[in-house]
């Protein structure tokens, strides 16, 4: 459900073909992202990068949750 309530909100701030790229182009990012993390913080000891990619992480299950919650929501 949260992929098309987000594709259904970029539709609403990009218009046509625009949001429609920016939909695949976002879900790609993600995935490539979260396929890049083991490798992002392996020369710090203290894994301080690796605490910024834990709460952007947080972050993007929230805004998941979220979207998520909406798109029930709106189809009751």
């Amino acid at each position: 459900m949260s992929p098309f309530e987000m594709l259904k909100l970029l539709g609403v701030v990009l218009r046509g073909e625009a949001g429609e790229i920016a939909g695949i182009l976002l879900f790609t990012l993600g995935i490539v992202l979260w396929i890049l993390i083991p490798f992002y913080d392996r020369s710090r000891e203290f894994g301080q990068r690796a605490r910024a990619a834990h709460y952007f992480g947080l972050l993007a299950v929230f805004a998941l949750l979220a979207t998520t919650v909406i798109g029930y929501w709106t189809i009751r």
